[in-house]
């Protein structure tokens, strides 16, 4: 029987030793998954995103994308044209690259709409389309298979993925009319401006 006792106390004291591990285990804090963004842009894409999402209303501002614009205008046109390139790196790379490729049409929606630094803006306009121009046709070619499999793809994207492709190309879409809106406007003051020129020279 004492022996039995014994026994009994060992599994006793060694369940009692593993439950005590298991709770400092559970009362230490848990480490936090470090995020690694692919460059500085994309953190600022998604960080001026968050910020908005995060205020009390979650409405957007006329200048929700700023600090993404003041960054771009201190770089050169070859860096400009690495940090624009980092956000999706082809079709196999539609997961992460589709979310960074909306957050930058809507910044540079953003930026066309605020018709400031126009000349510098069309810049960017440009090399963004021409940089992604692939991914968008390849979206774009998806969007009219049906819902068929995409080359280079191993299955058929999920229902929110191919939401994010329909969406980004609506957006290019709004950025091209928003482009031409902005052209035209701009144009039409250049006229205007040259006409009072006309007017006043012929005072003088």
């Amino acid at each position: 029987t004492s022996d039995k006792d014994n026994g009994n106390t060992d599994d006793d004291a060694e369940i009692t030793a593993k439950r005590s591990l298991d709770m400092d285990a559970s009362a230490q804090p848990k480490k936090r998954r470090i995020a690694h963004h692919r460059s500085h842009l994309a953190a600022l894409l998604q960080q001026c995103e968050m910020s908005t999402a995060a205020t009390a209303t979650g409405t957007k501002t006329n200048h929700q994308f700023q600090e993404v614009s003041d960054y771009i205008a201190t770089l050169g046109p070859s860096a400009i044209d690495v940090a624009l390139s980092t956000l999706c790196n082809g079709m196999h790379d539609l997961e992460d690259g589709i979310p960074l490729l909306l957050l930058a049409s809507s910044w540079l929606l953003e930026a066309v709409r605020s018709r400031e630094r126009f000349e510098a803006v069309n810049a960017y306009l440009h090399r963004f389309l021409h940089l992604h121009a692939s991914v968008i046709a390849g979206v774009d070619a998806f969007a009219k298979m049906d819902g068929k499999t995409q080359i280079g793809e191993e299955s058929a994207p999920k229902p929110s993925d191919v939401a994010e492709r329909e969406e980004l190309l609506q957006k290019i879409t709004e950025l091209r009319h928003v482009q031409k809106e902005s052209a035209e406007l701009l144009y039409e003051k250049m006229q205007s401006s040259l006409c009072l020129l006309r007017h006043f020279s012929r005072m003088v």
